[in-house]
Protein backbone atom coordinates (compact mmCIF):
# COMPACT_ATOMS: atom_id res chain seq x y z
CA UNK A 1 0.00 0.00 0.00
CA UNK A 2 1.26 3.85 -1.06
CA UNK A 3 1.17 5.85 2.07
CA UNK A 4 0.16 9.46 1.46
CA UNK A 5 1.65 12.20 4.08
CA UNK A 6 0.32 15.73 3.26
CA UNK A 7 2.15 19.11 5.14
CA UNK A 8 0.42 22.36 4.32
CA UNK A 9 -0.19 25.41 7.06
CA UNK A 10 -2.95 26.69 5.62
CA UNK A 11 -5.47 24.80 7.43
CA UNK A 12 -8.52 25.19 4.88
CA UNK A 13 -5.77 24.16 2.34
CA UNK A 14 -4.76 21.34 4.04
CA UNK A 15 -8.25 20.03 4.40
CA UNK A 16 -9.03 20.23 0.92
CA UNK A 17 -6.24 18.97 -0.42
CA UNK A 18 -6.66 16.04 1.77
CA UNK A 19 -10.47 15.86 0.46
CA UNK A 20 -8.87 16.07 -2.88
CA UNK A 21 -6.76 12.98 -2.55
CA UNK A 22 -9.09 11.20 -0.75
CA UNK A 23 -11.86 11.51 -2.81
CA UNK A 24 -9.93 10.20 -5.89
CA UNK A 25 -8.57 7.21 -3.78
CA UNK A 26 -11.62 5.80 -2.78
CA UNK A 27 -12.96 6.83 -6.64
CA UNK A 28 -10.36 4.45 -8.29
CA UNK A 29 -10.15 1.97 -5.57
CA UNK A 30 -5.98 2.31 -4.79
CA UNK A 31 -4.37 0.67 -2.56
CA UNK A 32 -3.56 4.11 -0.79
CA UNK A 33 -4.48 5.84 2.54
CA UNK A 34 -3.82 9.34 3.36
CA UNK A 35 -1.98 8.24 6.69
CA UNK A 36 -1.03 12.08 7.78
CA UNK A 37 -2.19 15.23 6.86
CA UNK A 38 -0.53 18.37 9.14
CA UNK A 39 -0.15 21.95 9.33
CA UNK A 40 3.67 22.29 10.83
CA UNK A 41 6.19 19.54 9.68
CA UNK A 42 7.79 18.46 13.06
CA UNK A 43 4.92 16.02 13.25
CA UNK A 44 5.89 13.98 10.09
CA UNK A 45 9.61 13.81 11.12
CA UNK A 46 8.40 11.71 13.73
CA UNK A 47 7.10 8.73 11.61
CA UNK A 48 10.02 8.36 9.05
CA UNK A 49 11.57 5.13 7.69
CA UNK A 50 11.89 3.48 4.18
CA UNK A 51 10.12 0.34 5.02
CA UNK A 52 6.82 1.92 2.79
CA UNK A 53 5.85 3.37 -0.57
CA UNK A 54 5.82 6.83 1.06
CA UNK A 55 4.15 10.16 -1.44
CA UNK A 56 4.49 13.48 -0.07
CA UNK A 57 2.72 16.72 -0.59
CA UNK A 58 4.62 19.82 0.75
CA UNK A 59 3.85 23.37 0.84
CA UNK A 60 7.29 25.34 0.71
CA UNK A 61 6.19 28.25 2.71
CA UNK A 62 4.91 26.98 5.46
CA UNK A 63 4.96 29.64 7.83
CA UNK A 64 7.71 27.91 10.11
CA UNK A 65 11.43 28.29 11.25
CA UNK A 66 11.39 25.11 8.80
CA UNK A 67 10.22 25.30 4.91
CA UNK A 68 9.14 22.87 2.99
CA UNK A 69 12.33 22.16 1.14
CA UNK A 70 14.33 21.83 4.88
CA UNK A 71 11.27 19.46 5.38
CA UNK A 72 11.86 17.42 1.99
CA UNK A 73 15.89 17.27 3.04
CA UNK A 74 14.97 15.46 6.49
CA UNK A 75 12.43 13.00 4.44
CA UNK A 76 14.72 12.33 2.05
CA UNK A 77 18.10 11.82 4.14
CA UNK A 78 15.81 8.56 5.69
CA UNK A 79 12.74 8.09 3.53
CA UNK A 80 15.02 7.90 0.29
CA UNK A 81 12.82 5.71 -1.76
CA UNK A 82 9.81 8.28 -1.43
CA UNK A 83 8.41 10.48 -3.82
CA UNK A 84 8.18 13.99 -2.98
CA UNK A 85 5.79 16.60 -4.57
CA UNK A 86 5.46 20.31 -3.89
CA UNK A 87 2.27 22.55 -3.78
CA UNK A 88 2.86 26.12 -3.60
CA UNK A 89 2.47 29.54 -4.87
CA UNK A 90 6.06 29.98 -5.54
CA UNK A 91 6.96 28.92 -8.58
CA UNK A 92 10.03 30.47 -8.52
CA UNK A 93 11.58 27.97 -5.82
CA UNK A 94 11.43 25.36 -8.37
CA UNK A 95 15.02 25.71 -8.87
CA UNK A 96 16.06 25.62 -5.46
CA UNK A 97 14.25 22.07 -5.38
CA UNK A 98 16.55 21.08 -7.86
CA UNK A 99 19.13 22.23 -6.85
CA UNK A 100 19.35 20.69 -3.21
CA UNK A 101 19.15 17.45 -5.67
CA UNK A 102 15.76 16.50 -4.29
CA UNK A 103 14.38 14.87 -7.30
CA UNK A 104 10.67 16.19 -6.99
CA UNK A 105 8.05 14.07 -8.88
CA UNK A 106 6.43 17.06 -9.54
CA UNK A 107 5.97 20.84 -8.71
CA UNK A 108 1.83 21.79 -8.61
CA UNK A 109 1.16 25.64 -8.50
CA UNK A 110 -1.85 26.36 -6.38
CA UNK A 111 -2.91 29.32 -8.65
CA UNK A 112 -5.70 27.45 -10.48
CA UNK A 113 -8.12 24.70 -8.47
CA UNK A 114 -8.77 22.82 -11.63
CA UNK A 115 -5.28 22.57 -12.83
CA UNK A 116 -4.47 22.01 -9.51
CA UNK A 117 -6.73 18.87 -9.56
CA UNK A 118 -5.80 17.48 -12.18
CA UNK A 119 -1.85 17.74 -11.36
CA UNK A 120 -2.47 16.36 -8.04
CA UNK A 121 -4.30 13.06 -9.85
CA UNK A 122 -1.79 12.72 -12.59
CA UNK A 123 1.21 13.05 -9.45
CA UNK A 124 -0.44 10.02 -7.68
CA UNK A 125 -0.85 8.37 -10.67
CA UNK A 126 3.20 8.79 -11.89
CA UNK A 127 4.26 7.95 -8.69
CA UNK A 128 2.15 4.62 -8.63
CA UNK A 129 3.59 3.71 -12.16
CA UNK A 130 7.27 4.68 -11.27
CA UNK A 131 6.85 1.91 -8.15
CA UNK A 132 5.55 -0.30 -10.46
CA UNK A 133 8.32 -0.08 -12.98
CA UNK A 134 10.85 -0.10 -9.81
CA UNK A 135 9.37 -3.51 -8.31
CA UNK A 136 12.24 -6.45 -8.72
CA UNK A 137 10.84 -8.88 -11.39
CA UNK A 138 10.64 -11.49 -9.07
CA UNK A 139 7.57 -10.11 -7.41
CA UNK A 140 5.80 -10.39 -10.75
CA UNK A 141 3.98 -13.66 -9.91
CA UNK A 142 0.75 -14.04 -7.97
CA UNK A 143 -0.20 -17.14 -6.07
CA UNK A 144 -3.65 -17.78 -6.12
CA UNK A 145 -5.76 -20.41 -3.94
CA UNK A 146 -8.16 -22.39 -5.86
CA UNK A 147 -10.34 -25.20 -4.64
CA UNK A 148 -7.63 -27.92 -5.11
CA UNK A 149 -4.22 -26.04 -5.43
CA UNK A 150 -2.44 -23.42 -4.72
CA UNK A 151 -1.36 -21.68 -8.78
CA UNK A 152 1.23 -19.40 -9.53
CA UNK A 153 0.68 -17.29 -12.49
CA UNK A 154 2.84 -14.15 -14.15
CA UNK A 155 1.04 -11.13 -13.65
CA UNK A 156 1.39 -10.05 -17.67
CA UNK A 157 -0.60 -13.46 -18.22
CA UNK A 158 -3.80 -12.40 -16.53
CA UNK A 159 -6.24 -10.54 -18.71
CA UNK A 160 -9.14 -9.71 -16.32
CA UNK A 161 -10.95 -10.36 -13.24
CA UNK A 162 -14.51 -11.10 -13.67
CA UNK A 163 -17.01 -11.39 -10.22
CA UNK A 164 -17.74 -15.25 -10.53
CA UNK A 165 -21.66 -16.57 -10.53
CA UNK A 166 -21.36 -17.83 -7.22
CA UNK A 167 -20.23 -15.11 -3.79
CA UNK A 168 -16.94 -14.24 -3.42
CA UNK A 169 -15.16 -15.99 -6.07
CA UNK A 170 -13.47 -14.52 -8.99
CA UNK A 171 -12.58 -15.58 -12.52
CA UNK A 172 -9.44 -15.24 -13.69
CA UNK A 173 -8.88 -14.78 -17.10
CA UNK A 174 -5.88 -16.18 -18.87
CA UNK A 175 -5.36 -15.77 -22.75
CA UNK A 176 -5.75 -19.76 -23.16
CA UNK A 177 -7.40 -20.60 -20.06
CA UNK A 178 -9.47 -19.67 -16.60
CA UNK A 179 -10.30 -20.51 -13.31
CA UNK A 180 -12.00 -19.50 -9.78
CA UNK A 181 -10.39 -18.29 -6.91
CA UNK A 182 -11.88 -17.15 -3.64
CA UNK A 183 -12.25 -13.46 -3.82
CA UNK A 184 -13.31 -10.06 -4.64
CA UNK A 185 -13.34 -7.51 -6.88
CA UNK A 186 -11.68 -4.63 -4.54
CA UNK A 187 -9.12 -7.74 -3.80
CA UNK A 188 -7.94 -7.78 -7.12
CA UNK A 189 -7.63 -4.46 -7.71
CA UNK A 190 -5.49 -4.56 -4.29
CA UNK A 191 -3.36 -7.62 -6.05
CA UNK A 192 -1.15 -5.35 -8.05
CA UNK A 193 -0.73 -1.80 -9.40
CA UNK A 194 -1.49 -2.77 -12.77
CA UNK A 195 -4.70 -3.99 -11.86
CA UNK A 196 -7.29 -1.54 -12.47
CA UNK A 197 -11.37 -1.75 -12.12
CA UNK A 198 -13.09 -0.52 -15.11
CA UNK A 199 -16.48 -2.22 -14.10
CA UNK A 200 -18.25 -3.18 -10.63
CA UNK A 201 -17.30 -6.79 -12.13
CA UNK A 202 -14.83 -6.68 -14.08
CA UNK A 203 -10.77 -5.68 -13.13
CA UNK A 204 -8.74 -5.45 -16.46
CA UNK A 205 -4.85 -5.75 -16.50
CA UNK A 206 -3.62 -2.53 -17.65
CA UNK A 207 -0.47 -4.22 -19.25
CA UNK A 208 -3.39 -6.33 -21.47
CA UNK A 209 -5.71 -3.28 -22.82
CA UNK A 210 -5.05 -2.66 -26.59
CA UNK A 211 -8.01 0.06 -26.52
CA UNK A 212 -10.72 1.80 -24.47
CA UNK A 213 -13.73 3.40 -26.24
CA UNK A 214 -15.69 5.03 -23.95
CA UNK A 215 -18.66 5.64 -26.46
CA UNK A 216 -19.54 1.67 -26.76
CA UNK A 217 -18.22 1.51 -22.69
CA UNK A 218 -16.04 -1.68 -23.83
CA UNK A 219 -12.35 -2.10 -23.28
CA UNK A 220 -10.31 -4.13 -26.06
CA UNK A 221 -7.73 -6.32 -24.89
CA UNK A 222 -4.54 -7.82 -26.94
CA UNK A 223 -6.03 -10.65 -27.56
CA UNK A 224 -9.27 -9.17 -28.98
CA UNK A 225 -11.46 -10.32 -26.18
CA UNK A 226 -13.72 -7.27 -25.23
CA UNK A 227 -14.98 -6.39 -21.91
CA UNK A 228 -17.35 -3.85 -20.44
CA UNK A 229 -16.39 -0.59 -18.62
CA UNK A 230 -18.52 2.05 -17.02
CA UNK A 231 -18.82 5.50 -17.59
CA UNK A 232 -16.57 6.35 -15.05
CA UNK A 233 -14.59 3.46 -15.10
CA UNK A 234 -13.44 3.87 -18.66
CA UNK A 235 -12.52 7.53 -18.61
CA UNK A 236 -10.37 6.62 -15.31
CA UNK A 237 -8.27 3.70 -17.28
CA UNK A 238 -7.69 5.84 -20.23
CA UNK A 239 -6.75 8.60 -18.16
CA UNK A 240 -3.99 5.85 -16.40
CA UNK A 241 -2.79 4.15 -19.31
CA UNK A 242 -2.12 8.02 -20.70
CA UNK A 243 -0.23 8.69 -17.66
CA UNK A 244 1.85 5.44 -18.30
CA UNK A 245 2.47 6.56 -22.02
CA UNK A 246 3.73 9.87 -21.38
CA UNK A 247 5.85 8.50 -18.41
Amino acid sequence: MIEVYICEDDAKQLVSLTQLIENYIMIENLDMQVVQAETTPGPLLTRLNNDQQRLYFLDIDLGDEMSGIELAQRIRSVAVDCKLVFVTTHAELALETLQHQLEPLAFILKDDPESLKAQVIQAINLARTRWQKSRPQQQQSLTFKTADQLRSVRVADILYFETAPAPHKLIVHLANAHFEIYSTVKQAVEMHDNFYRCHKSIVVNCQQVRAVNRHTQLVTLTNEEQVPCSLMGGRGLAHYLQVRVND
